[in-house]
């Protein structure tokens, strides 16, 4: 791989990495799972976080009351964005802003992880030339 290559990947990859977010719903879904065009059970995410309405969408009722317990937003200079519902009555909700918590940290660690891989790859490419 060209250094070239390296920079065409790495640039498409920054989009991914500009920005993470993290979002924990909690909440009751009366879903039927559709199977993908390969036969395997899929949920719509979109579909299902866009409205707590019922919705029929090629014959599949969605049914979701769902509350938004935390979201982050991280920027890739490290401005950050989070709330935190205010709503004790949530079931497990300590439980779930730990779960959080550790998504977050997982996720930065596997945007770090891509950073070090392009970065290293970049350095090989570099002492090569």
């Amino acid at each position: 791989m060209g250094l070239r290559q390296a920079l065409e990947k790495l640039n498409a990859a920054v989009d991914d990495l500009v920005t993470l977010e993290v979002i924990t719903y909690t909440g009751q879904v009366k879903h039927v799972i559709q199977n993908d065009n390969k036969g395997n059970p899929v949920i719509n995410w979109d579909s299902l976080t866009q409205s707590a309405l019922p919705k029929t969408v090629n014959g599949v009722t969605t049914e979701a009351v769902i509350k938004l317990v935390a979201a982050t937003q991280i920027k890739f200079d490290g401005d950050t964005k989070l709330f935190q519902t205010d709503e004790q009555d949530i079931p497990r909700l300590q439980e779930l802003l730990d779960v959080h918590r550790k998504s977050v940290e997982t996720s930065l660690a596997a945007r770090k992880a891509v950073v070090d891989f392009f970065a290293d790859t970049l350095k090989e490419i570099v002492s090569k030339t």
